[in-house]
């Protein structure tokens, strides 16, 4: 999935009002999100750079592979509901988008390990 991929899916299910540049601020909101609270806090975390910007890296593939893709799509539908005062719809909107986003952090914790805790020895 890519940030232009994902802003295209969202965009035939619900029309709205935002334009590209919102829309991919908030998919590079959730990437960064999702980068540093599951991928960083695994070892291997996810090699090379990571998506930052939009137009330039529109393109370029997103964390959250396939099947799990859909995460993006679905962030985007609950911000355009959080966005337009659709309480009801953004509930549901909200409630999908934690299942699935769940869903592929249990799937990525499954493949990767969590990185060693550091603790510190008391030596009094």
């Amino acid at each position: 999935m890519t940030i232009n991929k994902a802003m295209e899916r969202a965009a035939r299910l619900r029309s709205d009002p935002y334009d590209d540049e919102t829309k991919a601020g908030w998919l590079l909101e959730l990437e960064g999100r999702i980068r540093e609270e599951v991928v960083e806090a695994h070892e291997g975390a996810a090699a090379g750079e990571p998506v930052r910007a939009f137009p330039e890296d529109a393109d370029r593939p997103l964390l959250a592979g396939p099947p799990y893709e859909r995460v993006y799509e679905l962030y985007l539908l609950c911000q355009i509901d959080l966005h337009n005062g659709e309480a009801d719809r953004y509930a549901n909107s909200v409630r999908v988008f934690n299942s699935a986003l769940d869903a592929w952090a249990q799937a990525y914790h499954r493949r990767h390990m969590p990185v060693p805790a550091r603790y510190h020895r008391n030596v009094f």
